[in-house]
């Protein structure tokens, strides 16, 4: 992350695996991940501080130099878009896909 754009864009894996995303916030201003995809699936989610189990994730939201994992199991295949949803990051051009074979 940082501003504005996320770096790989694009994020593929296979359905049915285990995906671990690692989250470096490497701008001056907060940031976010979000998807429609997460929003329904379990998740877990840590940093140095926490470990966080949720049934369905909205959003990690990441301030600067702060770092954070986000780990789920692959359970539908597609293209799902994401992106930073902090007022104007998106319209920025913070955003990508989730291609998910």
């Amino acid at each position: 992350m940082t501003e504005f754009a996320f770096r790989p864009r694009v994020i593929s894996f296979s359905v049915g695996s285990l995906v671990t995303l690692h989250f470096v916030n490497r701008g001056q201003l907060a940031h976010q991940f979000e998807t429609d995809y997460l929003h329904v699936f379990p998740a877990v989610i840590t940093d140095d501080k926490m470990r966080v189990e949720i049934r369905g994730l909205d959003f990690v939201r990441l301030e600067p130099r702060a770092s954070g994992t986000l780990t789920f199991f692959a359970r539908r295949r597609g293209r799902f878009p994401f992106a930073c949803t902090i007022e104007g990051h998106r319209e920025a051009g913070m955003e990508g896909i989730l291609e998910v074979r």
